[in-house]
């Protein structure tokens, strides 16, 4: 139920001249297989719709980010630097440098 209630607010957010979306993955708990898959499947959904889509509260070595290992799905991560943040701020900060530089 959480993931289809996140895909139906997060998904029309790839649209409407969007570049940069931060998902804050901070508060939750725990992520399991088909979250893992579900965010590698966002990511290339936003991709194709010209929208880099960033983590923050992930990264490679807490525990979201092994999760997503464990998954097979931290790779695409990490192959686009600056898309795994430790906290809200760093990723929107990214992603306002990002704006800027475009």
């Amino acid at each position: 139920g959480n993931l289809e209630r996140l895909q139906q607010e997060l998904e029309p957010l790839f649209g409407a001249g969007r570049r940069e979306v931060v998902l804050d993955l901070r508060r939750v708990a725990t992520l399991d297989a088909s979250a893992a898959v579900a965010l590698a499947r966002w990511r290339t959904l936003a991709q194709a719709q010209g929208v880099r889509l960033r983590l923050a509260g992930v990264t490679p070595d807490n525990r979201h980010g092994r999760t997503l290992a464990a998954h097979g799905q931290l790779a695409p991560w990490r192959s686009e630097p600056g898309l795994l943040h430790a906290d809200a701020d760093h990723a929107i900060e990214a992603a306002e440098v990002a704006a800027l530089v475009a």
